[in-house]
């Protein structure tokens, strides 16, 4: 009788414990699912199929985590970025199908990158600028007053070959970097003069700090720590 008890007991508050985080994942079970013959097939390779290069930001479902517009932030779950349609898709488990976020996600990032720890983070809400929408996500290299963005533009090309029927098609990417304060975007250039001009206020600390850290723009990484220097003055 005790072990029935204490069975009974043990159950109450496993269920009192997960209730949280099933009343958590209710919202996401409500997702669409994607369909055959639509963009958002994607995953399943009727869009992009016999295609050169990738119209993701990373090929393999990676673990992340996805805010989305109704306040809520959904961690651990696998996630896959299609930069040409600007779809985030996220997965329960690797052989479950691809699915959409029924509410708009506002921000998301990859925690792994090849089972590396690797944060990369994305994030939408700026003000139109160059073709992008408010919907838009950037990658974000540097966070605080002022941002560092990084916009991945992925399109897909046909082209023919002289002479023959055979269409062929491909991905193609143009990457932008920009500086962004008050969510507002402005573009600039990985060099130096491009980088002080924008940031005109600062130029000669700046300067000394590029020089004596021996600082290369064209790299992400110290772009990124510039700016998160410029951010402390």
């Amino acid at each position: 009788m005790k072990d029935i008890v204490r069975s009974a007991f043990f159950m109450f508050i496993f269920v009192i414990c997960a209730f949280p985080v099933l009343a958590q994942w209710e919202a996401v079970f409500n997702a669409e699912y994607f369909s055959d013959g639509t963009l958002k097939a994607a995953t399943k390779n009727t869009h992009y199929a016999e295609m050169e290069g990738s119209p993701f930001f990373y090929d393999n479902w990676t673990l992340g985590e996805a805010s989305l517009s109704d306040g809520k932030t959904y961690k651990d779950v696998l996630l896959k970025f299609d930069e040409v349609s600007g779809t985030l898709m996220f997965k329960y488990n690797l052989t479950d199908s691809p699915m959409v976020f029924k509410y708009r996600p506002l921000a998301f990032k990859f925690n792994f990158i090849d089972e590396t720890p690797f944060i990369t983070e994305f994030a939408n809400g700026f003000e139109p600028a160059d073709g992008a929408t408010p919907a838009t996500f950037y990658q974000v290299l540097a966070a605080g007053k002022t941002q560092l963005l990084k916009r991945h533009v992925k399109s897909v090309t046909e082209s023919q070959a002289f002479g023959s029927n055979e269409t062929r098609k491909r991905v193609s990417e143009v990457t932008a970097y920009y500086l962004a304060k008050d969510k507002h975007p402005v573009k600039v250039k990985r060099d130096k003069r491009s980088v002080l001009n924008a940031l005109a206020d600062k130029a000669d600390t700046l300067k000394t700090y590029i020089a004596a850290n021996d600082l290369d723009l064209t790299n992400d990484s110290d772009f990124a720590r510039l700016i998160t220097y410029y951010n402390t003055l």
